[in-house]
């Protein structure tokens, strides 16, 4: 190991949605979800921004990149 590197301190690393339990990544994805719902497409940049190239992060189903607890309660959610 390096010594002159610093190291990420925890509380960064936490913020990250992998350290995350199921409950706090359910409560961002439906927040999004329901933030993302508001937004005129045609006229918000917010959501254009959001969709940008999402193909090549997600793919054509995010379903695919959640485990299937999270999946599970958000159909729920979306009924």
């Amino acid at each position: 190991m390096d010594p002159d590197v610093a190291k990420t301190p925890a509380r960064f690393i936490n913020r990250q949605p992998y350290f995350w339990s199921d409950d706090s990544k359910l409560d961002y994805i439906q927040a999004v979800s329901e933030k993302f719902n508001k937004l005129n497409f045609s006229k918000d940049p917010e959501r254009i921004l959001i969709e940008m190239d999402s193909n090549g992060v997600i793919g054509r189903s995010f379903k695919t990149k959640v485990c299937k607890v999270i999946s599970l309660q958000v159909s729920k959610y979306n009924g």
